[in-house]
């Protein structure tokens, strides 16, 4: 018997409930109490919806533009590393095309 042995993958996809908020969401954020309410909002959600624990985050640029939210995934995911924090900065990567993603990176 042959087996193929696969090596593992990792895949970040974001609980499904954060599409339709984003469509409801502004592409720029007026100062950073409006960004801390939205990342507020994204951990109050991730809890309502059950897809993980009462942390959130986001990157932005320094327009205000939302780059990219973040919610931990570790238990929903089986991985450990998958903090909010994490989550956004790998998104925003994957967004910018880039991994330096300091403003003009």
């Amino acid at each position: 018997m042959d087996l193929q042995i696969k090596p593992p993958e990792i895949n970040i996809r974001l609980p499904g409930w954060i599409t339709p908020l984003l469509e409801q969401t502004p592409e720029v954020f007026a100062g950073m109490e409006e960004r801390m309410r939205f990342v507020i909002q994204l951990s109050r959600q991730n809890v309502a919806n059950k897809t993980g624990g009462p942390f959130a985050a986001a990157v932005f640029e320094k327009t205000g533009r939302l780059v990219a939210p973040g919610v931990n995934l570790v238990v929903s995911s089986n991985l450990s590393v998958l903090h909010a924090e994490i989550v956004a900065i790998a998104l925003a990567q994957k967004a910018l095309m880039r991994y330096d993603i300091r403003e003009g990176g």
